[in-house]
């Protein structure tokens, strides 16, 4: 569960997001290790553009551009909420579309 989303449409992988498990499986020849390091050098500055994940893999590595990205245009939104004593929980997948408020594709109620 932690590695698999279903979404309404393809979109690339986030490489700033991401974990090394999910970078080791989109992307072909990266083993762990090396996505592992790849994710320990995000940490200290994020990767600004594809190209600058890219010079970053290991020699014979390439990721496909439609691949991976730098940006999300879907999140994940875990609620709570307290009025009074009561309390309410819940989950929300978001889209980003572009312009205004994110659309909400699907909500759930703990």
């Amino acid at each position: 569960q932690p590695y698999v989303t279903a979404l309404p449409g393809f979109t690339a992988v986030n490489v700033n997001t991401a974990p090394p498990e999910v970078l080791a499986a989109v992307i072909e020849g990266l083993d762990l290790a090396n996505a592992q390091a790849l994710v320990a050098q995000r940490d200290r500055a994020y990767y600004r553009d594809r190209d600058d994940f890219s010079k970053r893999l290991p020699r014979g590595v390439a990721a496909a551009a439609g691949d991976i990205g730098v940006s999300s245009d879907y999140f994940v939104a875990t609620l709570r909420v307290t009025i009074g004593g009561a309390q309410a929980r819940g989950k929300a997948l978001l889209a980003r579309t572009g312009s205004g408020w994110p659309v909400v594709l699907w909500r759930k109620y703990l």
